[in-house]
């Protein structure tokens, strides 16, 4: 086993002939370590005259002894610059290149640099080494140089220790040296440059003191660790006080550690762009495949997405000109035009084309292709030698378009069929883009430009400032996005139209204003045929209040002289006359009675209709109305055979209504169900439920058929008509109830069965006379 690095004791033992100068242990180590950091390999090996022993100083700091039977410098080589440089020992074939391989294990860069002579058989050499082929630079090459020729006079020349410092500092490196106490013995000027301190403030300090930044870094405790344990040390941290990062090696030396690092945030940000370049060509390489065409070249070069676009095994290999095979007739006659073009004339090409793979798959591309690389020719033009593309399978991209541009030929139909125009309105550049449908609407020459202003001169004078406020009001900061106006257009023929309106403001993602999209339909025709239904509807209203003017007119007019005649009549029954004359007399009566009744309900269904009648609430004891009316019935009733009942509330139910509806409606009511009941009873109830009046005639009569009961309610309406009839009636008493109920804010509801009976349920809100 090799021994350890030699100490003082171990220095002493090294012999050497007169020749040869003298050499200390503290010299070689210091000369090996710095060549070490500095050219940055793996193996030093100094080579003394009239050394009996060969010694290497490797990465575990340790010594090789060898004998001096194959010295390293006794092989002639070719002299560059006062050294021989080999790239590659690997293509060296020799017995020297085996002793150095033997010695220094599987090395491949060798470098020499002799002590002293021309000659190619140096007396005494410094040689470094490392496993991997590499190239010595130029700033490499001088300070190699330098290191050689400090061998000799470090330890013979005075003036060794200031050549030696000025080897520091012209290193490209900066150093510091620190030691076994962690304090600063030696700091060159790329350290001040780099940490912005000059060496005055730092040497004779400790590390902490000096840079007490460093301390609560979480790189400290390892250079602590590697001054205690005599270790090397090799790391690449960010300093945040600095904004930079450091490749630092950190070298034990006596105890202490020599320090050589340099700045390489630069080299960073180069790495880091570099790989954000790899990942964007990585991911642009995912969407679309790359190609290179060079004519020097048998075959094409393509990227894996390209093998994948074509649907083609990539064992297989580029294709060349049988690519143009795989695109369909008349892309393929395209694709080769361009591409010629593209080489004769330098011409780029950015094309779609469909594309067919050998599997039968239907594809559309982009294809692009552009020259790369020009020779120039004898005559002085240039020459296309090289030229690069790009394909992207757009096949879904190509079927949204179609199918986009199909919605928008269906939109423009649908807009066609309803006679609707469509427009946008850019708030931002102010710019305002029309439909076809719409210049047609406003009957302008589709090549006119519009404003907005344009726009408006075109609006009727009488709407122009209502539609400029809605229009500002869509674009206000708290109105609703969007809005419906109709106004007034004036052709430029002079023709008047009417048009509607519709428009949605579209704001960005900060809500600002953004665009006012809308359409616009010409409904002229509708605003004439609905100024005319409303004429209609005033003349039909008009009729309908003379109507019920004329209807109370006449109705006055009848029924002043027929109360004189039914009292009349009633006197004349009191008198004592024959019986013919009696039977006249009654008919009279009954006659009479029955007209002032119709009377009375063509006018009352004339005021409901007119919205005349006016109601007058008052505290009304609803029972003792019931029983009112059914006195009145009682003896239509008993002469049927027709049993009434009624069921009183258990106790008492104040209530405001007016007295007359509420006597009408149970009047028709309760009048309706004895007429039609031929047989057993009729009943009526009266209660309060969850804040309602609730009152409930039902009767055990013929009922009505279920096809009718949509129409109950219908004034004039009866279910027999005509002189078939079986009860006489003017089909007004129902209506009448329904609208008094309605009048009142109550509902009126029925159910019925044909023979088996009719119920009417009555609700109106319960009001309490006030106290």
């Amino acid at each position: 086993m090799p021994p350890n690095l030699p100490g003082e004791d171990d220095g002493a033992a090294i012999t050497r002939d007169d020749s040869g100068p003298p050499v200390t242990p503290e010299t070689f180590s210091r000369i090996c370590r710095l060549a070490r950091a500095s050219l940055g390999v793996s193996r030093v090996v100094v080579e003394w005259p009239g050394l009996q022993q060969l010694l290497a100083h490797t990465p575990d700091q340790s010594w090789i002894h060898r004998s001096r039977s194959a010295e390293l410098v006794d092989y002639p080589v070719l002299r560059e610059e006062g050294m021989s440089v080999y790239d590659d020992l690997h293509e060296v074939d020799s017995a020297w290149a085996s002793g150095v391989r033997a010695l220094l294990g599987d090395v491949r860069f060798v470098a020499v640099a002799p002590f002293e002579g021309d000659t190619q058989a140096a007396s005494g050499a410094l040689i470094i080494a490392d496993t991997a082929p590499r190239a010595l630079g130029k700033e490499q090459r001088r300070v190699f140089a330098d290191l050689a020729t400090l061998l000799e006079p470090a330890s013979s020349d005075p003036d060794g220790a200031s050549h030696y410092e000025e080897l520091l500092e012209s290193l490209c490196n900066a150093f510091i040296s620190v030691r076994s106490d962690r304090r600063v013995t030696y700091m060159n000027g790329r350290a001040e440059e780099l940490l912005q301190r000059h060496r005055s403030e730092i040497i004779g300090r400790r590390l902490e003191d000096a840079f007490p930044w460093v301390v609560n870094h979480p790189t400290y405790p390892s250079y602590i660790g590697a001054i205690k344990e005599q270790r090397s040390l090799d790391l690449e941290p960010y300093f945040e006080g600095l904004k930079k990062y450091f490749r630092i090696h950190v070298r034990p030396v006596n105890g202490g550690v020599s320090i050589y690092f340099d700045d390489v945030t630069e080299l960073r940000e180069r790495e880091r762009t570099l790989q954000r370049q790899r990942d964007l060509l990585d991911q642009a390489q995912r969407i679309a495949g790359a190609w290179e065409v060079d004519i020097r070249r048998e075959n094409p070069a393509w990227t894996e997405k390209m093998f994948e676009i074509f649907g083609v095994d990539p064992v297989r290999g580029a294709l060349h000109d049988e690519v143009f095979d795989l695109f369909v007739a008349p892309h393929r006659e395209r694709i080769e035009q361009a591409f010629t073009r593209c080489f004769q004339e330098g011409e780029p090409y950015d094309l779609r084309l469909e594309i067919e793979t050998p599997g039968g798959t239907r594809k559309w591309v982009r294809s692009v292709g552009a020259p790369v690389e020009f020779v120039e020719n004898g005559n002085g033009s240039k020459e296309v030698v090289r030229i690069a593309g790009a394909l992207q399978d757009i096949t879904d991209l190509k079927n949204a378009e179609d199918q986009l541009k199909q919605r928008e030929r269906d939109l423009r139909e649908a807009h066609r069929i309803a006679r609707i125009g469509s427009w946008y309105w850019d708030l931002q550049n102010d710019r305002t883009r029309w439909s076809t449908r719409k210049y047609e609407i406003f009957g302008v020459d589709p090549e006119t430009e519009i404003t907005y202003e344009k726009f408006l001169s075109y609006v009727h004078e009488g709407d122009r400032e209502r539609v400029r406020v809605f229009e500002e009001g869509i674009r206000g900061t708290s109105a609703p996005d969007n809005g419906e106006i109709s106004y007034r257009i004036i052709q430029p023929s002079g023709n008047e139209r009417v048009v509607l309106e519709r428009s949605e403001l579209e704001r960005d993602a900060a809500g600002d204003p953004l665009r006012v999209v809308g359409i616009v339909r010409d409904v002229t025709a509708e605003t004439l045929r609905e100024r005319e239904l409303i004429r209609a509807r005033e003349q039909a209203e008009e009729m309908h209040r003379l109507k019920s003017r004329f209807l109370a007119n006449m109705s006055h007019e009848i029924r002043t002289p027929l109360t004189s005649i039914i009292g009349f009549a009633e006197l004349a029954t009191e008198m004592d006359l024959e019986a013919a004359a009696c039977q006249c007399v009654d008919a009279i009566y009954n006659s009479s009675r029955r007209l002032f009744s119709t009377l009375t309900s063509v006018l009352d269904l004339s005021q409901l209709e007119a919205g005349t009648l006016r109601l007058h609430p008052e505290p009304v004891n609803v029972p003792e109305i019931i029983e009112d009316v059914l006195t009145g019935v009682r003896e239509q009733a008993r002469s049927k055979g027709v049993e009434l009942r009624f069921r009183q509330p258990a106790a008492p139910i104040p209530a405001m209504l007016d007295r007359g509806a509420i006597q009408r409606v149970l009047a028709n009511l309760i009048g309706n169900a004895v007429k039609f009941t031929d047989e057993g009873s009729v009943s009526v109830s009266f209660d309060r439920q969850e804040g309602d009046l609730r009152i409930t005639v039902q009767d055990t009569g013929v009922g009505i058929d279920e096809s009718f009961l949509p129409h109950l309610f219908d004034p004039f309406r009866q279910e027999s008509d005509g002189d078939s009839r079986l009860y006489e009636g003017s089909g007004l008493g129902l209506a009448i109830s329904k609208d008094l109920v309605e009048l009142m804010d109550g509902t009126i509801e029925v159910t019925s069965r044909k023979g088996e009976g009719t119920r009417f349920k009555v609700c109106i809100p319960h009001r309490q006379p006030s106290s």
